[in-house]
């Protein structure tokens, strides 16, 4: 009698290792797909249209670049980012909160609350 009441939280903390270590895996499937360089198509901005390059690395840092569209200055900002349950967050990305993340086909959807889902496609 003893055992079964010890069994069961064993089982229940063996299964919940094993669903912890399948997120982690698909964690790190997500990052290793998000690596490399993304650009939008043009996105309207409060100065303008404009296009954004997302730069994930495999070591965690994210390099975010604002073109307006014809030229001009536009601006570079670089940090940090994770990703977690197909989310991701960086100090320097939508003012620091999560925005999911997934693909269509080869196309990256980046969908913070805040503003429409983005598409960017693979540079």
């Amino acid at each position: 009698m003893y055992y079964r009441r010890l069994l069961k939280p064993v089982v229940a903390a063996f299964c919940l290792s094993i669903l912890i270590g399948c997120m982690n895996r698909g964690d790190k499937i997500l990052t290793d797909r998000l690596v490399g360089s993304w650009s939008s198509e043009l996105i309207k901005t409060e100065w303008g249209l404009a296009t954004f390059e997302l730069r994930f690395q495999k070591d965690g840092h994210l390099r975010f670049v604002m073109m307006p569209e014809g030229g001009g200055s536009g601006f570079t900002r670089e940090g940090t980012y994770k990703v977690k349950n197909s989310q991701f967050v960086s100090e320097i990305f939508n003012e620091g909160q999560s925005a999911a993340i997934s693909f269509e086909g080869e196309d990256l959807i980046v969908d913070a609350a805040s503003q429409p889902p983005r598409r960017f496609k693979r540079k």
